[in-house]
């Protein structure tokens, strides 16, 4: 089976990056990509094997997942607002929606629950 892609080498340290380049071995590797969307495209396409998220891979029917010895692979989420917006009604409304959507969407696998800041 072929590599498709993986990220170029700005993403180097990746978790999603050391996964691929191992799968790969000795492969070579079709492309470096730099975003997931063109990650699931080329996979969609036939491209070869690509580090999706769970929720991204299992939702698409045209796609399967690949059982593997090594540890799963994960990224931490850290939504950011300046301290003097943080209060502004428009940003509280939307940090707290997606924080109740991450922490309502197992399909995430969030491994530890959602902290949050005072208001």
């Amino acid at each position: 089976m072929a590599i498709g892609a993986a990220y170029d080498a700005q993403f180097a340290d990746m978790p999603q990056q050391r996964w691929l380049l191992d799968i790969a071995g000795e492969r070579t590797v079709g492309c470096e990509l730099s975003d997931i969307g063109s990650h699931l495209a080329a996979a969609r396409a036939g491209a070869g094997v690509a580090g999706l998220p769970c929720f991204l891979g299992d939702a698409d029917p045209a796609l399967r997942r690949l059982e593997h010895a090594g540890s799963a692979f994960s990224r931490d989420l850290w939504p950011v607002v300046h301290r003097d917006l943080r209060r502004a009604a428009p940003v509280r409304a939307v940090l707290d929606f997606v924080t109740a959507a991450i922490a309502a969407t197992p399909e995430l696998g969030l491994a530890t629950p959602v902290a949050r800041q005072p208001k």
